[in-house]
């Protein structure tokens, strides 16, 4: 029988996902590993950035798939909302949920346990996965998003990885260490406000002049309608 991160695997590959844009947790220490290994992957900085790049690869004619943090979730549901919801783009995210099972680290709490809520609250799709039975949901939760055009999360315990006997992560070279190096600063800060090289709507008109039938994603109010005028 395969093992949890096997499955979510087996799933991904099944729905057709072509790019993961990760965020790294410990609960998934284990997964993150293999998909690096199978799936080309956007390692990112920031949660909404990733809303950004998935958009994007969605657009271009790929089938990506999120894999981040529960606290992280919390930081992007105004991108999700400005951006997925609005214009109508899929993005399945993959959620390791913290601060419901387990956990020892008492700030994952308060915004774990009242998760589910927040969702509901901000019509975003989700779905529960609190046991390792319940995995194949996930294709349920991938299949929907693209399906109907929008985001849907998977809520996954730490339950789900329990026991599993899967060890990717003692595979993983770590990087070697740098060699401390004595911090000197260089800069010559001056203070001088610059003018601007191109006026907004400068930009705009070149932007427009390079666009033919081209789909465009805006999200910033007076840019966007003037881009649309």
């Amino acid at each position: 029988m395969a093992n949890p991160e096997e499955e979510v695997i087996a799933i991904m590959k099944k729905t057709g996902i072509d790019l993961a844009a990760t965020l790294p947790c410990d609960r998934i220490k284990n997964l993150l590993p293999l998909v690096s290994e199978i799936f080309p992957e956007i390692r990112l900085t920031r949660e909404e950035n990733g809303v950004g790049i998935c958009a994007g690869f969605y657009l271009a004619g790929g089938k990506p798939i999120m894999l981040i943090q529960s606290t992280g979730l919390g930081n992007m549901i105004n991108a999700l909302e400005s951006l997925n919801v609005i214009c109508r783009i899929p993005l399945p995210i993959l959620v390791s949920w913290r601060g419901v099972y387990g956990e020892g680290i008492e700030a994952q709490v308060p915004l774990g346990a009242h998760l589910p809520t927040i969702l509901e609250g901000a019509g975003l799709k989700y779905t529960i996965i609190d046991e390792a039975e319940k995995l194949p949901l996930l294709e349920n939760v991938i299949r929907d998003a693209f399906e109907n055009l929008r985001p849907h999360i998977a809520l996954i315990s730490p339950k789900v990885w329990e026991f599993s006997d899967c060890c990717a992560w003692e595979a993983v070279e770590l990087p070697e260490k740098p060699e401390v190096m004595e911090r000197i600063c260089k800069f010559n800060i001056i203070n001088e406000t610059l003018k601007p090289v191109m006026l907004r709507n400068d930009a705009i008109c070149a932007i427009a002049s390079q666009l033919d039938d081209e789909i465009t994603v805006t999200n910033l109010g007076v840019p966007c309608k003037e881009l649309y005028a």
